[in-house]
């Protein structure tokens, strides 16, 4: 967190410098401006099944080359217990992918695969170092996932972000 503050702070800076000591009439010169700063926060997980196969949906490849899962609700911890994470109204609604479009990942029984999960920030209210964890959905077959069938969710375990 301090070294994305310190370059954030920098490039506002550098930014200043340069409108302070521009020559040239603004018209003239190629400008930017920052629209939205998005922060992105990333959970890798491993799922490792139990005596049984699970199907995890996925959206793809992230960055790191892991799965991307794409059917995950964030839950935060409030004087209730576990609460859906409320979202934020003015931010872009996350998910929008179907079920169906989805891929079908299967995790054999007694091993496990890494999977990441990014969303961002500002599409929930949720506060630094609340404590936050990820409900993932799993089915037994493919087949169960694509007809609706009867699902299992994994929860992570608790974590926060800064």
């Amino acid at each position: 967190m301090f070294s994305r503050t310190v370059v954030v702070a920098q490039a506002l800076m550098y930014a200043f410098t340069c409108l302070l000591f521009a020559a040239e009439p603004e018209a003239t010169r190629p400008s930017v401006e920052v629209l939205r700063i998005k922060t992105l926060i990333t959970v890798r997980q491993r799922i490792t099944a139990g005596i049984d196969p699970i199907v995890v949906p996925t959206c793809g490849t992230a960055a790191d080359r892991t799965l991307s899962l794409c059917t995950v609700d964030i839950e935060v911890k409030n004087a209730q217990g576990w609460v859906k994470a409320p979202f934020n109204p003015s931010a872009p609604v996350p998910g929008g992918y179907p079920l169906e479009q989805q891929q079908a990942t299967t995790v054999a029984p007694g091993t496990s695969a890494e999977f990441t999960f990014t969303f961002w920030k500002a599409q929930y209210h949720v506060k630094v170092n609340e404590s936050l964890r990820l409900r993932i959905s799993t089915w037994p077959t493919e087949d169960a996932m694509r007809t609706g069938g009867p699902k299992h969710d994994i929860i992570t375990g608790p974590f926060t972000f800064e």
